[in-house]
């Protein structure tokens, strides 16, 4: 380590002084690295010093305060009183000899601290402060690591990324007024090794086996193992894992050698449970008549996490009623995934091909088997395709088209919409606009990748961002205002980033767009306006698990299918009354399922309605 404060410029100078004989009668040269007026803030000085005379080297002999200096040849120490201290130098030749002086001063108010040689590494980074201090006072330091200047990352708290079986060379600079302090300090590190059988995993074993040896540089060093924080012990470097309960398990293993040490992180979830479907849009018994058919599974295991697609496999058994096990594998030909997301995958089937070509008015078993740690869950779903009307027609969905985000209510409420056989939703959608005198501006095409970006021609007076809503986003306009024409258009990125036209089928955003949905006979079908991504409108899963909803949001599908009804059969001769005080009160965005069902009640009796 080497400790020098300079005033003014730091600089090490080779003093080579040659006496002429004939000026004052000798001829010595003296070479030394002393700088003259060189301030230290140690009180050991050390430095280099010879003589020659007549170009041979001679005695040379160094004096500091009264004292001899200790040398081991060419190398003197000295020590320091308080301020300022002459080192002589004296060079003898028999009755000859000459002595030069140099001024050092020692500044004991004067220091740079640190704890670098403590050596304090976590997973390869060095964790050193240090400060500098002129008469009890901090004072301005500048830390470079290998020639870079470093920067704190707090008071004087300094963090730095090694390189294995490399030397790092630290400089500190301080600086205070004139005087100047430079520290240089070396680190090699050598680096670790953890070296195990263990791996993150998930298993249906309540115990797991694993070997564990550390090394700091080529010498083994400490080892520990924890789980979930407590230690686990080892015998003769292996270990046993035991797992009581069904969870996460964070195993941590750490190599240590003295104030170094680096830790590998590890996860094992062991699960003893089967897997369960959180959502699968299958219905028992339900006779199709759209030969196409989407539907959508979110199956998790036993902690939560969601089953990657290949734990998903399909069969059917194409005679429900035979009395035989005949189920076989469902393959792409038989069944295609529309999309697949971290909340949830849909898939399609064609009821007109692989194995389901000639399965119309036959009822049919349909099988999803979910696995997970070595555990299965099963559910079957008997099926009937039954096929479309002689016109194509294969009955009605429940529509509507929803702006309770920006206090507009139902811009088309709750109706009943004839679909048909084979015709994707975005071309009923776009038809239906056009019948309601509506224009729209969409993006990709009419049989794949459709998206609605825009419609235009809705009555937005009064428009706001719904109470309560406004101060969950970030950033947003307040209201919209007419375009040129004098005419609203509502779509992407009004009032925020994350705003557009979003869909529900029967209470369940889906993860494909209008092009990938066929509609079946007595679905429903809610078209939302959202400022947030679907997090307003209860579609916040939607997107791929984009962030959670804003609110537990109710399901309308049984609401607006007795909506739709009503209007249908003009108001029962009971008057619009009650059905428009229905309308006003779930047309908020953030309705409860209580306020819905008691709303759906209230009609069944105000219109004399038994629909079980």
């Amino acid at each position: 380590m080497k400790k020098a404060i300079k005033i003014l410029s730091i600089a090490v100078v080779l003093a080579a002084v040659l006496c002429i004989a004939a000026a004052c009668g000798s001829a010595f040269v003296f070479a030394t690295d002393i700088v003259d007026g060189l301030v230290v803030s140690a009180p050991q000085y050390s430095f280099g010093a010879t003589a020659t005379c007549g170009g041979v080297g001679c005695e040379i002999e160094v004096r500091c305060n009264g004292i001899t200096a200790k040398s081991d040849g060419t190398r003197f120490t000295v020590y320091l009183n308080e301020g300022d201290n002459a080192v002589l130098l004296t060079a003898k030749k028999g009755s000859k000899k000459e002595t030069r002086s140099y001024n050092i001063v020692y500044r004991a108010d004067f220091v740079v601290r640190t704890d670098l040689s403590e050596r304090v590494i976590r997973d390869d980074v060095l964790y050193f402060s240090a400060a500098a201090y002129c008469n009890d006072e901090s004072c301005a330091l500048t830390v470079t690591a290998d020639g870079k200047l470093i920067s704190p990352v707090s008071d004087g708290k300094y963090e730095f990324k090694l390189t294995e079986n490399k030397q790092h060379e630290f400089v500190l600079s301080a600086r205070s007024g004139d005087a100047a302090s430079t520290l240089t300090e070396t680190v090699f590190y050598e680096g670790f090794k953890v070296n195990t059988t263990l791996v993150s995993q998930d298993t249906a074993s309540d115990t797991l086996s694993f070997a564990v040896r550390t090394t700091y540089g080529k010498v083994a060093c400490e080892t520990e193992v924890t789980v979930n924080g407590d230690v686990l012990s080892p015998n003769d470097g292996n270990y046993l894992l035991v797992m009581p309960q069904a969870g996460e398990y964070e195993v941590r293993v750490t190599a240590r050698s003295g104030s170094m040490q680096k830790t590998e992180l590890f996860s094992v979830r062991y699960s003893d449970a089967p897997p369960r479907f959180e959502r699968l849009s299958l219905e028992e018994g339900k006779e199709y008549k759209g030969s196409v058919f989407t539907f959508e599974v979110t199956a998790e295991d036993a902690l939560g996490a969601k089953l990657p697609d290949n734990s998903l496999s399909f069969f059917a058994d194409m005679d429900a009623d035979d009395g035989r096990d005949d189920f076989v594998a469902l393959g792409q030909s038989d069944l295609k995934k529309v999309w697949s997301d971290s909340e949830k995958t849909s898939y399609r089937i064609n009821f007109e091909a692989g194995v389901f070509e000639g399965c119309k008015g036959k009822a049919f078993l349909f099988r999803v088997v979910a696995e997970a740690f070595g555990r299965q869950t099963v559910q079957t779903f008997r099926m009937t395709y039954v096929g479309a009307g002689a016109d194509g027609e294969i009955g009605e969905v429940v529509f509507s088209l929803e702006g309770f985000t920006v206090g507009c209510g139902y811009f088309i409420e709750p109706m009943l919409l004839t679909v048909f056989d084979g015709e994707p939703f975005s071309v009923t959608l776009t038809r239906l606009l056009s019948a309601y005198g509506l224009e729209y501006r969409y993006t990709g095409e009419l049989d794949s990748g459709f998206y609605l970006a825009s419609i235009k021609g809705l009555d937005l007076d009064g428009n706001r961002i719904a109470d309560g809503l406004a101060e969950r986003l970030e950033v947003f306009s307040y209201t919209l205002q007419k375009d040129d024409d004098g005419r609203y258009s509502l779509g992407e990125f009004d009032y925020t980033s994350g705003s557009g036209w979003m869909y529900s089928v029967n209470g369940s955003f889906p993860n494909y767009g209008f092009a990938d949905y066929f509609p079946q006979d007595g679905d429903v079908v809610r078209v939302c306006f959202t400022l947030a991504l679907g997090r307003d409108v209860g579609g916040g899963d939607s997107t791929g698990g984009s962030g959670s909803d804003f609110a537990e949001f109710a399901d309308y599908a049984r609401v607006n299918k007795l909506l739709a009804l009503i209007r249908e059969n003009e108001f029962y001769g009971s008057g619009e009354e009650a059905y428009a005080k229905a309308v006003e009160e779930i047309s908020v965005w953030d309705a409860s399922q209580e306020l819905v069902d008691r709303v759906y009640n209230e009609l069944i009796a105000a219109y004399g309605l038994n629909l079980s």
